[in-house]
């Protein structure tokens, strides 16, 4: 099977994806962790750390629920495609569908 040409936006997303999984989420993820103990360290902490250690934690959190998301999205499309293609009713298309 012949596999189609991806377009410039397409390969684009693509880069910024794998830049975001491979550079962007373990060092947003070390730098969560080591944010959550400065947090909890006993001591005086102002309330811009709680403003930073948030924005960290969303930077991780929003991209992998948009994936497992996305995982789930297709998961159930296949689903719906596979319980149609094994169904055994009869392809009847509209008067509009037939050429």
């Amino acid at each position: 099977m012949a596999q189609r040409l991806k377009t410039g936006k397409e390969f684009t997303f693509f880069l910024i994806k794998l830049a975001y999984g491979l550079v962007a989420l373990p060092c947003l993820l070390i730098l969560g962790l080591l944010s959550l103990f400065a947090i909890s360290a006993p001591g005086k902490t102002g309330s811009d750390i709680y403003i930073i250690v948030g924005t960290i934690w969303m930077g991780v959190i929003i991209p992998v629920a948009v994936f497992f998301f996305h995982v789930l999205k297709k998961r159930r499309l296949l689903k719906i495609i596979t319980n149609d293609i094994k169904s055994s009713d009869f392809f009847m298309p509209e008067q509009g569908y037939e050429m």
